[in-house]
Formats: C-alpha cells, structure tokens, sequence
C-alpha cells in the first residue's frame, strides 16, 4: 500500500538492498495500491457487511494464480525468494530505518519520485 512508511520502516542486513527492494514494492502503481483508494474499498466492504475483501490486482492475481496453479506458484515464490537481499555479517544485525538506509540503496531518482507523494499526503516525513 503507497503510505510513505518505507522511510520509517526498520531494516536489518543489507539495509541499502533490503530499503530498496521493500521501497520499490511499497511505491510501484503496479505493486501497491493507493492507500486512499483502500480504505475506501474497505469501508465500503464494511457498509455492505462484507466479511473478507480482497484489494488490489497483485493480489487477485496471486490469490488465482496459487488455486489454479499451486505448483507454478510455488516455483514463481522460490525464484522471487532467490532475488531477495542475502544476509549481511555482523554489520547486518543493526537496526536502521528507511531514511537511514536510503543512502546506502540504489532507487533510481526517477522511481523514487513515486513514493514521494504518499510521505507528503500521510505526513510520513
């Protein structure tokens, strides 16, 4: 969900990795969703007495992809798994928030502009 929060998050390992591919997933239109347009998908769930809901289309997608396809899925997350930061020594073990580790990341200035917006609207700055 596009809050701006990825600046206050806490990392831990390769902190300039680990901000920029948590940064890339929490502010790419095609991986996260707008954070107004969520909470107004879910009041609406709430005024119908919707018990479960389901936001965004990354979401659809996994949720069938994994019922029709469980195997392929399973394969799909092992890859995404092996694309994930590889553990740091000791210099990991630090505790640094998203500002922090901005510095030591490599977000192109150009992708990182969609994030920006988001840190303004919820005063995540």
């Amino acid at each position: 969900m596009r809050t701006g929060s990825h600046l206050n998050a806490k990392f831990k390992g390769n902190h300039g990795a680990e901000f920029a591919w948590f940064s890339l997933s929490a502010t790419l239109p095609l991986s996260a969703v707008d954070a107004g347009r969520a909470a107004e998908l879910i009041v609406e769930a709430c005024r119908r007495g919707q018990s479960s809901l389901i936001v965004g289309l990354p979401a659809r997608i996994i949720i069938a992809g994994n019922a029709l396809f469980p195997s392929l899925t399973g394969e799909v997350m092992k890859l995404i798994n092996r694309l994930l930061p590889r553990p740091t020594g000791v210099e990991g073990d630090q505790l640094k928030s998203g500002r922090e580790a901005r510095e030591e990341g490599n977000v192109p200035k150009w992708i990182a502009r969609f994030g920006e917006s988001p840190v303004a609207q919820n005063n995540e700055s």
